[in-house]
């Protein structure tokens, strides 16, 4: 216990007598951090952007259903070399596929449901003066609501005879709402969408802004069979068939469940390649997060470049600080002063000096935070874990840069540091 409470006052005083050293000196201090804070704005700005692009990338994707497995023409392929004329001539998936689907794999203990969707781009939804232009339409079957459920807001999902008929019926997103209808109430209301009177029967909750093309927030959700009222299944845009696994049940499983029944619903010989492709969300955000892991190492040596500048500047200022006191060591030695005192004494005002930088560094992120947020419109969070790991790195570094002058001050001989002139 006295140990400890040794420990602690010597903290204390070796804290006091660097915090004064560092007033005393205010210009060649504020140069000394001005390195430690670029680095750690750099290294921290730059994992808080990342971290809240994946963030936004993972919300955005998760709109598509977690699980999901989609039966699609082309693969998701992210290489410079994509051999396109292996996929052109394949047929696009249809509805009557959702259908055989299920019976293939009726009573089939790893699959939860199978459901279709098409999507429409560029169209315009039109209520009294208000026009909302370029919208996202997804058209979908009325299992859609099972392998993706969707957080209604305000109102509900289509009837199952709805979807079966087709029915003029649509859900909006929730900007989308917002844009066309203000403070009015648009359950109810009829707005005009691919040239039909259509009836708005749901709001989605609010998504929040992506980073991956139009959110939720922008879209308009309407019955496949409305679709197929308008066009031939030959017509639809990026059609997908979307099968969903039982909780807990392995993706490989499902894929090779999947792969097997759709062959047989093709008709394709052993020898014969797969005339479709079976693709994961999981594929597109860990191609995305190979990159921001590239971004993220790239502003770290960045970072690291402007910290050992930094580290440098302080171990310099750090030796100065040693030869200008050398008189004052010796007299605190000849009156009883420890090695470890003065080591921590010199090794504290590094530390002290390396974290104030490292907090201005991450104080110009915070704002650069809410500059994103207001200005922008983009949510960029500054976490706990961010504010930590900037601490702890200029905390490390002002270690580094001040042990090597701390140690040399504790071994100085007494008679001959009080002899020097400083």
């Amino acid at each position: 216990m006295k140990a400890m409470l040794l420990y602690l006052q010597l903290g204390r005083e070796s804290y006091s007598m660097a915090w004064q050293s560092l007033i005393q000196n205010k210009l060649r201090t504020f140069l000394s951090m001005l390195g430690i804070a670029m680095g750690i704005f750099c290294i921290v700005a730059v994992n808080a952007v990342v971290g809240s692009m994946k963030n936004s990338v993972n919300e955005s994707f998760e709109s598509f259903g977690k699980g999901v497995i989609y039966v699609q023409k082309w693969p998701f392929i992210f290489s410079d070399n994509y051999p396109w004329w292996k996929y052109v001539n394949r047929p696009e998936p249809t509805p009557r596929e959702v259908s055989q689907l299920k019976e293939k794999l009726a009573g089939s203990p790893i699959v939860d449901e199978v459901a279709f969707m098409s999507q429409t781009w560029g169209k315009s939804v039109k209520y009294e003066g208000q026009v909302a232009e370029r919208v996202t339409g997804m058209a979908v079957s009325h299992e859609y609501k099972e392998v993706n459920p969707l957080k209604i807001a305000d109102g509900r999902y289509f009837s199952y005879f709805e979807s079966k008929q087709g029915a003029q019926v649509l859900i909006l997103g929730n900007t989308l709402a917002t844009t066309l209808f203000s403070d009015e109430d648009p359950i109810g209301k009829e707005v005009v969408f691919m040239g039909r009177k259509m009836t708005v029967i749901g709001v989605l909750e609010k998504k929040g802004k992506g980073i991956m093309g139009p959110s939720e927030d922008e879209w308009v959700i309407f019955p496949l069979q409305f679709l197929s009222k308008l066009m031939s299944p030959t017509q639809f845009n990026r059609p997908s068939v979307l099968v969903k696994g039982m909780d807990g049940i392995d993706e490989t499983e499902l894929e090779y469940a999947i792969l097997g029944a759709m062959r047989s619903i093709r008709r394709l010989k052993p020898e014969q390649d797969a005339n479709f492709s079976l693709n994961k969300i999981t594929m597109i955000t860990g191609a995305i997060n190979a990159v921001f892991s590239v971004l993220q190492l790239a502003g770290f040596v960045i970072g690291l470049f402007a910290i050992l500048v930094g580290g440098f500047g302080i171990a310099n200022i750090m030796f100065v600080s040693v030869k200008e006191r050398t008189n004052l060591i010796g007299i605190q030695k000849a009156l009883g002063a420890k090695r470890a005192f003065i080591l921590f004494q010199f090794l504290t005002e590094a530390i002290v000096l390396s974290v104030f930088g490292g907090l201005i560094g991450i104080g110009f992120v915070f704002l650069g935070t809410l500059l994103a947020q207001f200005a922008f419109g983009f949510d960029v969070t500054l976490s706990l874990s961010n504010f930590m790991y900037g601490n702890l790195l200029s905390a490390g570094i002002g270690i580094i840069a001040g042990l090597i002058p701390a140690y040399n001050a504790s071994r100085l001989d007494p008679v001959e540091a009080i002899r020097s002139k400083g």
